[in-house]
């Protein structure tokens, strides 16, 4: 599948599309190869956030003076100069990567595990920006609601809930006995790189690890390779997702989505189960009010059956027989942006 957009001039959002970089996209060398999806660029945020600023100057002086107002707002808040010191300092290189786990239980939803991994221009003065926000933004709460541990030499912080049980404790590989508390992210700045995950702190460690002694490319492993070896030359940015692990993923979400649903099969048409009527008064009580004690729900009707049935779900091999990987990449020239997407069926 190929698709574009042409234009003959670059303007407002339209700049949007000159912010990717030329050459090749970048190698993902610290991401082993079980992740289900994984995808780089070059992309440049900095000209991404001047495209934002001409698009809405060209909106109006009113328009523009309330972007900038809020823009200065934020800023004497946080402490910062949000296009300087935050924008400003992003490299081009941008990776992201996804997968998900299984918890186990029948009922349990998949535990999503993200890990999306910025360049950076100045690691010191970006990690100090953050640490402006974070004050800025929380006051003294800030140290309530972040925790933090040394890794190889790199310093790793989490945000918690502060509330949460066992909440100053790390709850990473190296968590404390009884540690229950998982971070809503995780962040670190390494001297290149600004690395955000989100489903464990190991996923940070694990990436620093890898920036520090790097495995081989992930385009380099064999089934990716082959994928990517069947789009055109000249990408200048790359995605890569195996269907066989995200196919059982979201047959799951989609059965129970249709559990919450409440949807049914009843006389071979799919119909809205009706709500489980509440327990109401019981009218006649003194003064001719509602009694006290509520009369226990009605049972509902016979609401039909719910169509899908996981135990029924084919055993993953069966899967991978048939859903194989989906790789795309971006192009781009003096008269367009373009991409390029394809899906193998291994049978």
């Amino acid at each position: 599948m190929t698709f574009g957009v042409t234009y003959d001039l670059l303007h407002g959002l339209m700049r949007a599309f000159s912010c990717y970089g030329d050459g090749p996209p970048p190698e993902p060398t610290f991401l082993s190869g079980n992740w289900a999806s994984v995808s780089a660029a070059r992309f440049r945020l900095a000209d991404l956030y001047a495209a934002i600023e001409e698009t809405v100057h060209d909106m109006g002086p009113e328009i523009d003076a309330k972007f900038q107002e809020g823009v200065g707002s934020l800023n004497k808040r946080t402490g910062i100069d949000l296009k300087r010191d935050l924008f400003g300092n992003f490299g081009d290189a941008i990776f992201a990567a996804a997968r998900f786990e299984d918890p186990g239980a029948v009922n349990a939803p998949p535990a999503s595990r993200q890990l999306t991994v910025f360049s950076v221009r100045d690691a010191k003065t970006f990690e100090a920006t953050l640490e402006t926000i974070k004050t800025g933004l929380f006051g003294p709460g800030a140290a309530q609601m972040f925790r933090s541990h040394e890794y190889l030499g790199t310093k790793i912080q989490s945000m918690i809930n502060p509330r949460a049980p066992n909440a100053a404790q790390n709850a990473g590989p190296y968590a404390a006995p009884g540690a229950v508390a998982n971070p809503v992210f995780t962040y670190a700045v390494t001297d290149r790189y600004f690395v955000l995950g989100i489903g464990g702190e190991d996923l940070v460690e694990s990436a620093i690890q890898n920036l520090q002694s790097p495995l081989p490319s992930f385009w380099s492993h064999p089934e990716v390779k082959a994928a990517l070896a069947q789009l055109p030359d000249g990408a200048i940015s790359y995605s890569y997702a195996n269907l066989s692990k995200l196919a059982p993923v979201y047959l799951k979400l989609f059965t129970q989505a249709m559990q919450m649903g409440q949807v049914r099969v009843k006389d071979g048409r799919l119909t809205i189960a009706p709500p489980v009527p509440r327990p109401h008064p019981q009218a006649g009580g003194p003064g001719g009010g509602p009694a006290d004690e509520p009369l226990p729900p009605k049972p509902p009707a016979d609401t039909g059956k719910f169509p899908l049935d996981l135990s029924q779900k084919p055993a993953d091999d069966d899967i991978a027989r048939y859903w194989g990987p989906v790789v795309s990449a971006n192009y781009h020239d003096a008269t367009g942006f373009y991409s390029v997407a394809r899906m193998d069926h291994p049978q």
